[in-house]
């Protein structure tokens, strides 16, 4: 895994055709950590990549996104998101506002058999005045575990939206 930027500073690389498996975090981020701290920016563009495998014991086995008062909203192309498991949230893939911005793109992305006890495949929040709106565009969150929110999972203290288009999300009401 990796993280990101703090105080104003910038983390955003462009990882294309690569495979980010096995990783294990103590705290979270199994595979890969994007920290957009104190007005910094940490949004990577990931395209043609499997995460996979990956284990923590907090949050984001599988990507950990956290704004905190910067900006961390990657771009994920032609992903998958499969086998993670998170101790607590996200097995999939965590989004947090938390005072700034973690509204990811996801196009063309699989979110599949990951495990968590909230959020199997994803978990939106976006805390103390901050905004969580992901975007998923032609993707599948399917066949995910988790005890509360299987496919996702919106923190009750908040009021993120997850943005569907043309995209399937197991138990959700297509309109």
């Amino acid at each position: 895994g990796f993280s990101g930027a703090e105080a104003g500073g910038e983390s955003s690389p462009t990882l294309t055709d690569i495979i980010v498996s096995g990783n294990r975090a103590l705290y979270n981020g199994g595979g890969i950590s994007n920290y957009g701290s104190s007005k910094g920016v940490s949004s990577p563009v990931l395209t043609n990549v499997t995460i996979s495998g990956n284990s923590t014991d907090y949050d984001g086995a599988g990507m950990y996104n956290y704004g905190r008062g910067g900006v961390s909203s990657p771009v994920l192309t032609n992903v998958t998101v499969s086998g993670n498991r998170a101790g607590s949230n996200a097995g999939g893939i965590y989004n947090d506002g938390l005072g700034g911005v973690s509204n990811p793109v996801l196009t063309n992305v699989t979110i599949s058999g990951n495990g968590a006890h909230y959020g199997g495949g994803l978990y939106n929040d976006d805390s103390s005045g901050g905004v969580s709106n992901p975007l998923l565009v032609n993707s599948i969150v399917w066949g995910n575990a988790a005890t509360f929110g299987p496919q996702t999972f919106n923190s009750n203290y908040s009021n993120p939206t997850l943005q569907v288009s043309y995209s399937i999300v197991q138990g959700a009401r297509q309109h």
